[in-house]
């Protein structure tokens, strides 16, 4: 039997949870990026380091744009001669590196194109976080500052202590990895994988597939089918949409009346009022999500072998069938957009819902079901492929 996406309704209750995960290394080819975060205590408590124009401060965590985001984003790249990480950041491309302030005679982090900066990961006595302990220690300075810590004072800069002051909260940090839900900009669309904890499998758009079935859950099969991207639904509610990559279908909040309320789906935004997302607690990396209807009633996104009974929805959801991770696929600049020859600048893309092919004129477009569409008129909102010298590519028009 399939496990299905579907929901139950209730009124909300607030549930509480923290996890972290321990850093891997990677490549540029094959990066794993992850938040790091201090432990802290009041005003530094889980600030994460972020990249601001060369500077290395801690900020809290940031959900509203690609690129605020990818500045708090780091990979660790592992080095042989010494035995350590290279720490680089996804926005910039610099590495978190050092250099000596001689007026105040400390030693900063900084973010340069340094390619000798090595760092260590030290465990520590607080469970799931380490100490960040600088391997290859520069000549100036006094002997013994190599270990990062996050200090509130000066702007939230970073600084190095000794090992002798390595005794706060400031200076154990944990790594999570980059599972926050971001909503795409105009300027980059994120796709996203979202599974289901307790299920353990992936949210997968069949209808492309398979009649009658709508969304359900399958093992992971990185298929396009398994991505999704959040964007804003615009109607000044804080709501959001999920949208299909391979498809473009959208979870509505429509529902199946069988024996449960499955979800679902639309081509069209006006179709659905819109979900909404939290984090089970305000370090989480389990999300809950839901709609609100007008009378203050809460469906929440759920999972459960077709045809059994769901869990029942209590206080606390970690790691049940309403908990949802969700994890960054791929980035993709310029949102609607696609080139198909880099060589003749071809592009094509929709604005104000028509498709337009730049720098060529024989091409044809379809709907996603094979229907051929006219050129240059304002079209129904959906997907659509764009067919360009051979080469077939998806578009949304929105």
């Amino acid at each position: 039997m399939k496990s299905k996406l579907f929901i139950i309704i209730f009124m909300l209750i607030v549930a509480g949870f923290v996890k972290t995960a321990a850093q891997s290394s990677s490549t540029e080819e094959n990066p794993k990026w992850y938040y790091i975060q201090v432990k802290g205590s009041g005003r530094t408590a889980n600030l994460a380091l972020t990249d601001v124009d060369g500077q290395v401060l801690g900020y809290p965590l940031n959900t509203s744009h690609v690129d605020s985001i990818s500045r708090q984003l780091w990979r660790f790249e592992i080095m042989s001669n010494p035995q350590g990480y290279k720490i680089i950041n996804k926005y910039s491309k610099k590495q978190l590196t050092v250099y000596y302030d001689e007026a105040a005679q400390l030693r900063r982090p900084v973010m340069t194109d340094n390619t000798s900066t090595v760092w260590m990961t030290v465990s520590s006595s607080t469970s799931g976080y380490k100490y960040l302990k600088l391997q290859n220690e520069p000549q100036e300075g006094t002997a013994g500052d190599i270990y990062l810590s996050q200090t509130f004072s000066g702007g939230n800069l970073c600084k190095l202590v000794s090992e002798a002051n390595r005794v706060s909260a400031n200076e154990v940090f944990h790594f999570q990895l980059n599972d926050i839900p971001v909503v795409s900009s105009d300027d980059a669309t994120l796709w996203l994988n979202i599974r289901n904890v307790k299920a353990n499998k992936y949210l997968t758009d069949m209808v492309a597939t398979s009649s009658g079935i709508n969304f359900t859950l399958e093992a992971q099969n990185n298929s396009q089918s398994q991505q999704w991207k959040i964007i804003n639904k615009g109607n000044g509610s804080g709501t959001v949409e999920f949208v299909n990559r391979a498809t473009g279908n959208i979870i509505s909040t429509s529902t199946h009346l069988d024996k449960y309320f499955y979800v679902d789906y639309a081509l069209n935004t006006d179709e659905s009022d819109g979900w909404k997302y939290t984090a089970v607690s305000a370090s989480s990396n389990q999300y809950q999500i839901f709609t609100v209807s007008d009378k203050d009633v809460y469906s929440y996104w759920n999972a459960t072998t077709d045809g059994q009974a769901p869990d029942i929805y209590s206080s606390n959801v970690e790691n049940s069938t309403y908990a949802w991770i969700f994890y960054w696929v791929e980035e993709v600049r310029g949102m609607g957009i696609d080139f198909i020859s880099d060589s003749e600048n071809i592009r094509v893309y929709s604005q104000n819902r028509r498709i337009y092919v730049d720098n060529c004129n024989d091409y044809k477009i379809v709907s996603i079901y094979g229907t051929p569409v006219r050129k240059n008129i304002e079209l129904p909102l959906g997907v659509y492929l764009v067919t360009v010298k051979g080469k077939t590519t998806k578009i949304l028009v929105k």
